[in-house]
């Protein structure tokens, strides 16, 4: 084969730089949904305090009228998975208690909450609680405990419906955050129930879970001027990123070789517990911009990228093919949605400096490699 020397390039290379005045950001807050995560988090720290709320289905025959003396025992089966205290070199020490919530006829269901990083609209004072029971949490274990039996008389009072349990931090508790499978897995807590027939024969039957729901609250400050670019570990936070590339690049022909967005993070609002996030990323419509209906936990992801804070103080979304797409006119979209699933077992919070942060070498730029046919 001969071998032809060539007196010019077949591809030219440039790169831009996107800066913040080009990047309009903002932070949406959603409403949250039940019933939608896979862990359950119980406990408190410095950054967040959560409980959990089992709802049973309603009691089947023949517990629906069987004497008290028939039952042999009720057992809450838990599962569990992990602990995260504050001090990872303790042992765990937490304690939890496992209280009856009553809820009146006309609470229905879609006044709980599932959120990962805030509860506005539920409060247990509004409920009447009585504690049944308290257990030490360990780590990665099944517990049986031991509930008593009066509460399935309790939950056959027809005057009230909704029964169900909560557990939370028992008062006194060392700080720390215990993580349960929800109904969500094959480890699904459940109560466990024995009692005699009519023929005095044991019988064990498992009464299932008809809902269950984390509800945790964030203690600092997340609404604060400039707004930082949120993103929580479920659907509660996302973030909304537009750029404006057309009049940078205006060559449609144009192959994007590269394209990073970098982020810096703000360290007094992130808490990922040393463990590893990953970010999803959904093109967004203009219509979505100020649609807080939007859910990007339902739609097509076209990027992710794991991250850790441990790693780096910079978060570096690595998306040319995002950019390609609306550079080139084969999508009209003109940004991008940046969400954490909420299926995440550890209740994280990553934050952002924004694009009007008060240091602007703390704000959001890209870096856009172009490469043209010559």
């Amino acid at each position: 084969m001969p071998t032809l020397s060539l007196n010019r390039n077949l591809v030219s290379f440039d790169s831009i730089t996107v800066s913040a005045d080009l990047i309009s950001d903002t932070t949406v807050f959603s409403e949250p949904y039940v019933g939608s995560n896979s862990y359950l988090v119980v406990g408190e720290d410095d950054n967040l305090k959560a409980y959990s709320i089992l709802l049973f289905e309603d009691l089947d025959s023949p517990l629906d009228t069987l004497p008290t003396d028939k039952i042999i025992s009720c057992q809450l089966i838990l599962r569990t998975v992990c602990y995260l205290p504050l001090d990872t070199t303790s042992p765990p020490a937490l304690t939890m208690s496992v209280s009856s919530l009553e809820m009146d006829d006309d609470v229905a269901i879609d006044v709980w909450t599932e959120d990962s990083t805030n509860s506005t609209n539920f409060s247990l004072d509004d409920y009447d609680l009585t504690e049944l029971l308290t257990f030490t949490y360990s780590d990665s274990d099944t517990l049986e405990l031991d509930v008593p039996y009066d509460l399935i008389t309790t939950w056959r009072d027809t005057s009230k419906t909704n029964y169900g349990l909560v557990i939370q931090a028992a008062a006194g508790s060392e700080a720390g955050l215990g993580i349960i499978y929800s109904g969500e897995t094959s480890y699904y807590p459940y109560l466990k129930i024995s009692y005699l027939d009519e023929d005095n024969d044991t019988v064990t039957v498992a009464m299932t879970l008809d809902e269950d729901v984390t509800l945790t609250e964030f203690k600092k400050d997340l609404e604060v001027t400039p707004q930082p670019n949120l993103i929580s570990s479920g659907k509660a936070a996302f973030t909304f990123l537009k750029f404006s590339v057309e009049e940078l690049i205006t060559d449609k022909n144009l192959f994007i070789g590269g394209a990073n967005l970098y982020l810096h993070v703000d360290p007094e609002l992130s808490e990922d517990y040393d463990k590893t996030l990953t970010i999803y990323v959904s093109l967004l419509d203009s219509t979505d911009w100020d649609d807080l209906a939007y859910s990007p936990s339902t739609s097509d992801y076209v990027a992710t990228q794991s991250f850790s804070t441990d790693d780096s103080s910079v978060f570096v979304l690595k998306i040319p093919y995002t950019v390609q797409l609306f550079t080139s006119g084969y999508n009209g979209n003109f940004g991008v949605a940046m969400w954490i699933s909420s299926s995440s077992m550890y209740p994280g919070m990553l934050s952002f400096c924004p694009t009007e942060d008060a240091d602007p070498s703390l704000r959001p730029y890209m870096e856009i490699l172009l490469m043209q046919e010559e």
